[in-house]
């Protein structure tokens, strides 16, 4: 590893959750979901440790490469998390009772869409980064891999809430403070890492 990917992997696992948390709260404004508005910043700030993690990987796997489809990889991960979302809603609404699929004009009502707020900007560098390792084996696995990367993101921010929850049940351990941890925590470890390269 490079110390300028390093700088790049704790630049992000810094800055992109709360990115993550300015972008949900000028979401509730732009959407007028300001009756959700204190679920969608909740849940932003739950995700903070998600968001590190998936930023400062999609920085890793971008790596020194100076070329890719990157604006096609942060798409078709973002794609990945919505049809996630979207599939996980389903499974929900089915296990009420309901029939049929979540329609796209109700996804944003639902909570699984709600929860995605927070690591949206670390998705996109993370499907960023997929388009930049995977560029040499072309457009059809820049897609496929950045839609995959969509998907298991989405998948974890459930599994993260429940974590953080259950962390939160000791004490000075908040969101937050597992952000920070999880910061020091990448910043360290890449910077065992570093090579000798520029």
């Amino acid at each position: 590893m490079t110390r300028a990917t390093w700088n790049r992997m704790t630049l992000a696992a810094v800055v992109l959750p709360l990115i993550g948390v300015a972008f949900s709260a000028v979401s509730v404004f732009l959407f007028g979901a300001s009756d959700r508005g204190g679920a969608i910043i909740a849940y932003a700030i739950g995700v903070m440790p998600l968001a590190a993690m998936l930023g400062a990987a999609g920085f890793y796997l971008a790596g020194q490469a100076q070329k890719a489809p990157w604006t096609l990889g942060a798409l078709a991960a973002l794609a990945g998390a919505v049809l996630a979302a979207i599939v996980a809603a389903t499974v929900r609404f089915r296990q009420a009772g309901a029939t049929g699929f979540v329609s796209v004009s109700a996804l944003p009502y639902t909570a699984e869409f709600l929860m995605l707020a927070g690591v949206v900007p670390a998705i996109l560098v993370l499907g960023a980064g997929v388009a930049g390792r995977q560029a040499v084996r072309g457009t059809l696995a820049v897609v496929a891999w950045s839609l995959a990367a969509g998907a298991v993101s989405s998948a974890s921010v459930g599994l993260t809430l429940i974590a953080v929850r259950g962390l939160g049940s000791l004490p000075f351990l908040n969101p937050v403070v597992v952000w920070i941890g999880l910061a020091v925590g990448i910043g360290g470890f890449g910077w065992r890492r570093i090579d000798a390269a520029p």
